[in-house]
């Protein structure tokens, strides 16, 4: 599923759902059910480019409906930009717009305020370490070991990108009320991890 690309169940069929629309639902029932999110993570925008031969341009404005939906839940939001994919060469016009992408994603998380009540960032950028996942510069094995197509992750490769989340959120996450740091990096201040 992307911000244009439809989600597809078990059976490869298409769904009427992406990313905006399901973010609205789910945040509604959230609230509905009398509960909300503490944070939303978002990682997309690869099929759209791929798949949906879409532009960085197209995309950012969706994604940006998408976090917009989740800051205005009160949830934070950690954006991920997406990881290289070997479905196209490094010098593709596709990978190019994954790499602009990534430059509107940046400067967006940039420009967003601090929470009024604790001076920290609501949004983050997660960068992903090219060490895991810069799928062109690793060994045929270890491709094998994270990737299990050109695209998707294997178990171990989405264990990988698990443990990358969670080492963003959880030095975030308050067990009550609003945890601030006044010894907060200038780097978190600005909403990059």
């Amino acid at each position: 599923m992307g911000v244009f690309q439809k989600a597809q169940n078990d059976d490869g069929q298409a769904l009427d759902t992406t990313l905006v629309p399901l973010t609205r639902r789910q945040l509604h029932k959230a609230k509905q059910q009398g509960f909300a999110y503490q944070w939303v993570v978002v990682m997309a925008g690869i099929n759209d480019l791929g798949a949906g031969d879409r532009t960085a341009a197209e995309i950012m404005p969706r994604l940006v409906e998408a976090y917009s939906l989740a800051l205005a839940s009160g949830a934070n939001v950690l954006a991920i930009p997406p990881f290289p994919n070997r479905f196209v060469s490094r010098s593709s016009q596709n990978e190019q717009e994954r790499l602009q992408l990534g430059v509107l994603m940046q400067s967006w998380v940039a420009q967003q305020p601090a929470a009024a009540d604790c001076d920290q960032p609501r949004v983050y950028l997660l960068d992903l370490p090219s060490f895991w996942f810069d799928f062109w510069s690793m060994p045929p094995e270890r491709r094998a070991e994270l990737q299990d197509d050109k695209l998707h992750l294997t178990e171990r490769g989405y264990d990988l990108l698990a443990w990358q989340v969670f080492n963003a959120i959880s030095p975030r996450v308050p067990l009550q009320g609003c945890w601030c740091r006044d010894a907060a990096s200038s780097s978190r201040r600005q909403g990059r991890l």
